[in-house]
């Protein structure tokens, strides 16, 4: 294609001949459309004559399809396909957490016959237009529990002037979408969370007793007086998480800060030889006070709790990652955009569970 010349607007006859060398590369009908679709962009914002709908590309791209058909393999969900993924989910979900989750979210795209982009965001630049605990409202009608989700953006809204759509309660049925969004984490997170109610997550049959040191606004210069305090007035602990730096970005650089967790991780680890050490990742914010520039603190602050992984690990400890909780996902914090709203937490907490589940259920060696 390179002898043909560097030519724009691209001759028909380039184009016909790209065609045919994408044909001879096996390419799909939809796969060729799609590179024509690009071509008509470049020429019409450059305000171009468009040559892919000329009569010679749409007849060749036409034969492309004739030629080589494709069956849409895809299959359309059914209720009685959706009752076996809803049954199945416990199997395949790492927590209660996740069925519960994906339960409403199946449900109520199904019934609500929602695209998956106004129930959640795929692309950082749709970050606003996930569903919201305020999009949705119980109420009751006739003696029948209804669930009403304010669309704020579709497909065919784009500049939100929004919608409600309404579903009502499917009675004795498990897949009903108002049961299903009412027991969720979604819900009932809203409600100070069930795991904030109990300061052992639940975890007390699985011999797991907990004891929180942590304070408001500590700072990592705390860590070693605050452990040494405690394991003099309690019991030595099985596992010890880490859950602090955040508020040490703004006031160290990353290498002093960096070399401060390494060196301090390795202290704890000779106080505490029978300890399993576990490093939780350092939250992310949508404010930094000290700081304008977001962006350069989630650089420092993925270093530092790289740094804090690497360290841990050195001891024979572990990680709790944080995956799911990010700066560009609002919804997860307080109007202070520092700590997390009640969403936010249990999903913070739903983290700290599975790691303390997987330590509790399995047999680690002590160092």
């Amino acid at each position: 294609m390179a002898a043909l010349g560097d030519l724009w607007p691209a001759p028909l006859d380039h184009i016909m001949l790209f065609i045919a060398y994408l044909s001879r590369q096996s390419r799909t009908a939809s796969t060729i459309s799609s590179y024509m679709a690009a071509l008509s962009f470049i020429h019409k914002i450059n305000n171009w004559s468009d040559p892919s709908h000329t009569f010679l590309v749409t007849k060749a791209l036409e034969g492309m399809k004739r030629l080589r058909p494709q069956k849409d393999c895809r299959a359309p969900i059914t209720i009685e396909l959706l009752q076996k993924i809803y049954c199945e989910l416990p199997n395949v979900c790492l927590s209660y957490y996740e069925v519960l989750l994906f339960r409403s979210a199946y449900t109520l795209a199904f019934f609500g016959l929602f695209r998956v982009g106004e129930l959640v965001f795929t692309t950082n630049s749709m970050a606003n237009r996930p569903l919201l605990y305020s999009d949705i409202n119980f109420s009751t009608s006739q003696g029948r529990s209804m669930l009403t989700v304010q669309l704020r953006f579709s497909k065919t809204d784009q500049r939100g002037k929004s919608c409600r759509v309404h579903l009502a309660e499917l009675r004795n049925n498990p897949i009903c979408p108002v049961s299903n969004v009412r027991d969720s984490i979604i819900y009932w997170a809203h409600r100070s969370a069930l795991r904030l109610l109990n300061r052992h997550l639940r975890l007390e049959q699985q011999g797991v007793h907990i004891n929180w040191m942590g304070k408001r606004g500590m700072k990592w210069h705390n860590v070693l007086t605050t452990v040494s305090k405690n394991i003099r007035n309690f019991p030595v602990p099985r596992i010890l998480i880490l859950h602090v730096g955040g508020n040490d970005l703004i006031d160290y650089t990353t290498s002093m800060l960096c070399a401060k967790i390494e060196y301090d991780i390795s202290i704890l680890a000779q106080w505490l030889p029978n300890t399993i050490i576990i490093w939780a990742d350092i939250l992310p914010r949508l404010y930094w006070r000290g700081s304008l520039n977001i962006k350069a603190i989630e650089k420092k602050r993925k270093r530092v709790y790289r740094s804090g992984r690497r360290s841990a690990f050195l001891v024979g400890g572990r990680v709790i990652h944080h995956q799911d909780i990010t700066y560009d996902c609002p919804s997860l914090f307080r109007a202070d955009k520092v700590h997390l709203t009640d969403v936010g937490n249990a999903l913070f907490l739903n983290n700290l569970q599975n790691e303390l589940e997987l330590c509790a259920s399995n047999s680690f060696s002590m160092r």
